[in-house]
């Protein structure tokens, strides 16, 4: 999956691209032990602050931004397909529901879709 547009401080922002950095901004923070960001489709300063603490210890200028093709993106993409093959990526992060709307997933529905999702990309990296 790729991000159609710029995520982050001044990014254009778009929910669906900004659930996917998020998803993988709170992967590498809980590798690393540090407490994941709230993924919820929402730019906020704990969103920019944790793009601009990735930025500062991988490639790119740490500007709380990620472009579509660009660095930042590729490390975090390449770090949590390393996780994957490693078998460290094991949870979903905590996720809560964007204000206002309302969620009609049962309570497990979240790990039941990591499940998947881990499947799927273990079954394509061989």
């Amino acid at each position: 999956m790729a991000i159609t547009n710029s995520v982050g401080e001044g990014g254009v922002n778009q929910t669906g691209d900004v659930l996917f950095v998020q998803l993988l901004l709170a992967d590498w923070q809980l590798r690393k032990g540090l407490p994941p960001v709230v993924i919820n489709g929402v730019v906020g300063a704990e969103m920019i602050a944790a793009l601009k603490a990735f930025q500062t210890q991988n490639p790119g200028v740490p500007d709380g931004q990620v472009e579509p093709g660009g660095a930042a993106l590729g490390k975090l993409e390449e770090l949590h397909v390393q996780g994957l093959r490693a078998n460290e990526v094991t949870s979903f992060p905590p996720v809560r529901p964007i204000t206002g709307v309302p969620l009609s997933l049962p309570a497990d529905a979240a790990d039941i879709l990591f499940r998947q999702y881990l499947d799927t990309l273990r079954k394509g990296l061989g």
